[in-house]
């Protein structure tokens, strides 16, 4: 049994390929900030004059 190639099974293949490559993009994105966002936000909020847990440091505008 051949199967032929038209514009209508080419169109279809087409776009399960880029839903699936969304997919794998946006899922590769959530387990990124899972794993490592906690750990940025922490760095962010030191930067910024406060501490990890979300109380404003008193002593961040006298750092060197």
């Amino acid at each position: 049994m051949t199967m032929t190639l038209d514009i209508s099974n080419l169109t279809l293949l087409f776009v399960a390929t880029v839903f699936a490559l969304a997919t794998a993009f946006v899922w590769m994105f959530c387990e990124f900030e899972r794993r490592f966002g906690k750990r940025l936000t922490a760095i962010a909020l030191v930067r910024f004059g406060y501490r990890p847990d979300g109380t404003i440091d008193r002593n961040a505008n006298r750092r060197d």
